[in-house]
């Protein structure tokens, strides 16, 4: 009997805890596991719901962004909501050959206005995964999936811990960390409920004993197919061995979808695009006002040269002293004469 065989007997059997050895930790949590994540994936394909996301910034100010996901069938649809001054809504469609980011306002001199960006798949729903987790928190660490990170190369797996929590049954803990040559390569560990679908619990990641981050996922009663949907989940930074709270998601509702509909085809979107008016462009003061004032400024300088040159080139102006210094001279020699004749 194999060592991948004598845990699955022990795990089935219930003989709790159970710590397994390194030769026998990857051939059974990677024969395991994945056929579990493929389930539960399959279940939340077709699915939609409502999250709010928190942000703590550095400032101590919270930051709150609503949206909508909606999951088909590997088509995926994401609708930001945004309430600020501008009052605009992102909405983003991935489907493999065909992803687009549409950038709606709501008004644009009283009609309605968007524009759309065409995108790659790969890259767009990477960068999602990675900032709007929530959809994908139970099979992923950011981008990547656990699956596949944990069945990579440089990815040395310690050991797997299976315990009985009363109120979430059988949990299997795998330790591990970054096969790299550093003095101090990352490592963590990822906390999974077996009995209700493998989903992920907790996820940790160091750089080291004191730096890293954490990642704590909740569900309710909610399922679909046997898979519990997940309710909220926390982002904590861990700097000098001090928790910080930073980001927090949480669902507000969910419902199954049994078709697309109109959710994640964008036709509407790109025939709003065509139709929409222009952005006006709002003028700065510096773009109308200094042309203005350089316009003055030669138109100055043009009347005091014609002044000039009219002054000079006058035929008065040819006698010694000019026109000026000849009138106060007459205006002498007559204050003059009416001196004498006094």
């Amino acid at each position: 009997m194999t060592a991948s065989a004598i845990v699955t007997l022990l795990f089935v059997s219930g003989a709790m805890p159970v710590r397994l050895e390194p030769a026998a930790t990857r051939a059974w949590l990677l024969s395991t596991y994945p056929p579990a994540v493929a389930r539960g994936e399959a279940a939340y394909d077709r699915l939609m719901m409502s999250i709010a996301c928190e942000n703590w910034r550095e400032s101590g100010q919270r930051e709150i962004v609503s949206a909508r996901f909606a999951a088909f069938d590997g088509q995926i649809h994401l609708d930001f909501l945004r309430d600020d001054s501008a009052q605009f809504a992102d909405l983003y469609f991935m489907r493999p050959g065909d992803s687009l980011i549409v950038h709606r306002e709501n008004l644009v001199e009283g009609r309605p206005f968007c524009t759309v960006q065409p995108r790659d798949f790969e890259s767009l729903i990477s960068g999602i995964r990675s900032s709007y987790s929530l959809p994908f928190a139970p099979w992923y660490t950011g981008d990547l999936a656990i699956c596949k990170m944990l069945s990579a190369d440089d990815v040395s797996i310690h050991c797997v811990t299976l315990t009985d929590d009363p109120d979430l049954g059988r949990l299997c803990t795998v330790d591990w960390s970054y096969c790299i040559e550093h003095p101090r390569p990352p490592f963590g560990s990822f906390c999974f409920a077996v009995d209700r679908g493998w989903v992920l619990l907790s996820q940790t990641r160091m750089t080291d004993r004191r730096n890293g981050f954490v990642v704590r996922l909740d569900y309710d009663d909610s399922e679909i197919a046997g898979i519990p949907v997940i309710r909220s989940a926390e982002h904590s930074v861990i700097a000098d061995g001090r928790q910080i709270l930073k980001r927090r998601f949480e669902r507000m509702w969910f419902t199954p979808l049994e078709a697309p509909a109109d959710l994640i085809d964008p036709t509407v979107y790109r025939i709003a695009s065509v139709l929409s008016p222009p952005v006006p462009v709002k003028p700065r003061l510096w773009r109308t006002a200094l042309p203005a004032m350089i316009g003055l400024i030669l138109l100055s300088l043009a009347i005091q040269v014609w002044r000039l040159q009219r002054g000079y080139l006058h035929p008065s102006s040819r006698r010694a002293g000019g026109p000026i210094v000849e009138r106060q001279s007459r205006r002498r020699i007559a204050q003059d004469s009416s001196f004498r004749n006094e």
